[in-house]
């Protein structure tokens, strides 16, 4: 679940996704990112939907300092299948791409 974008110069673009995960206690926590494996027509369509849900505070419980500082929120409605590279399976992620481009 992705709960949150980065900024970027262009209004109508993202950089990228911040992904977060609901732990067994029911708390959201960052899990991660995805920057690639969009395309531009993507980026327009999730972009669009983003902007439906944006919200002034982040819905995670703790954000790292670095993704507080650059992202803006939404709420954590969206469900993304992500592919990651196998050698992340356990630890903090760096997703390489979305599936279903």
């Amino acid at each position: 679940m992705f709960s949150q974008i980065r900024r970027r110069r262009q209004r109508h673009h993202f950089g990228g996704l911040v992904l977060a995960a609901h732990t067994p206690d029911g708390r959201l926590r960052c899990i991660g990112g995805v920057r690639t494996g969009f395309t531009a027509a993507s980026r327009r369509s999730i972009r669009t939907a983003l902007d439906q849900v944006r919200r002034e505070t982040s819905p995670l419980d703790d954000p790292p300092a670095a993704v507080a500082r650059t992202a803006w929120w939404v709420e954590p409605v969206f469900v993304a299948d992500i592919e990651y590279p196998r050698e992340n399976l356990h630890s903090t992620p760096n997703a390489k791409s979305t599936i279903g481009r």
